[in-house]
């Protein structure tokens, strides 16, 4: 198991799936692919605002898929960060 591949999270954190890759990132974004870049840069940005990635949690301005796949990260909490239990959310 690979894990995480360095750099592999910068189109999500920089929307390109939402913009179809654009003229330099010609991959192919999925639906799912949409739902994670939106979810990210809603915690990123709430977490730039308020200081807590949760709040205001509204994840519903992208049409990207089922209604399964959209309810996938709604309720969905980015728990803080304890030096002692290292927990981190699994996107």
């Amino acid at each position: 198991r690979l894990g995480s591949v360095r750099g592999e999270d910068l189109a999500y954190i920089f929307g390109l799936p939402l913009i179809s890759g654009g003229p330099f990132f010609s991959m192919n974004y999925s639906r799912q692919d949409q739902g994670v870049s939106e979810a990210v840069l809603t915690f990123f940005t709430n977490f730039a605002k308020t200081g807590n990635p949760n709040l205001p949690h509204n994840i519903e301005s992208v049409d990207y898929g089922t209604p399964k796949e959209k309810a996938r990260f709604r309720g969905l909490t980015w728990d803080q960060y304890e030096t002692g239990s290292q927990f981190y959310l699994t996107i």
